[in-house]
């Protein structure tokens, strides 16, 4: 079997699902499955290879055909028996499954955002910005490290939301 680096998954970005690049990558690297759109969002999932695209509109999920915007928006990358899939390989900027969010913090500076600013405790997840794509990282809460990063361009820029004073 091929192996993968994100760095051959990156050039995919905002391509469409039927655009020859994508086609020539899901030809490259066959055991997948591409299901159906459902509400405008189709993943073509790879298990033996340890990650998922995921192809939406760039404006976010929407009913009705859509086939024509359909882009590549986001890469999830899994560690070994997550969602069944084996380990990618080799995740981009330097990150490893293994590494804590102090680590993280560490290798790609203060996320973003967390699950912290949403109320949702203990840290469930945190996103950083890396030159044009984010990468968000989701923690096993047993083990504190990430059980899947997700990447991609960010289609619509984070605003923190304002405090209220209640």
């Amino acid at each position: 079997m091929e192996s993968i680096t994100f760095e051959d998954i990156r050039p995919l970005f905002l391509q469409h699902i039927d655009d020859a690049p994508v086609k020539e990558f899901l030809k490259r690297f066959p055991d997948h499955r591409v299901t159906k759109p459902n509400d405008g969002v189709q993943f073509a999932i790879f298990k033996s290879l340890g990650f998922d695209l995921r192809f939406q509109p760039p404006a976010g999920p929407q009913g009705g055909p859509s086939k024509k915007l359909r882009v590549l928006c986001t890469v999830f990358l899994y560690r070994a028996g997550e969602e069944k899939h084996q380990e990618f390989p080799e995740p981009p900027f330097g990150v490893k499954f293994t590494d804590s969010h102090n680590v993280l913090i560490q290798k790609l500076g203060e996320p973003f955002v967390t699950s912290l600013e949403m109320n949702v405790t203990p840290l469930a997840w945190e996103k950083w910005r890396v030159g044009d794509l984010t990468i968000h990282s989701m923690y096993d809460r047993s083990t504190m490290t990430t059980r899947t990063f997700s990447v991609g361009p960010e289609l619509t820029p984070y605003v923190k939301p304002i405090p209220s004073r209640a």
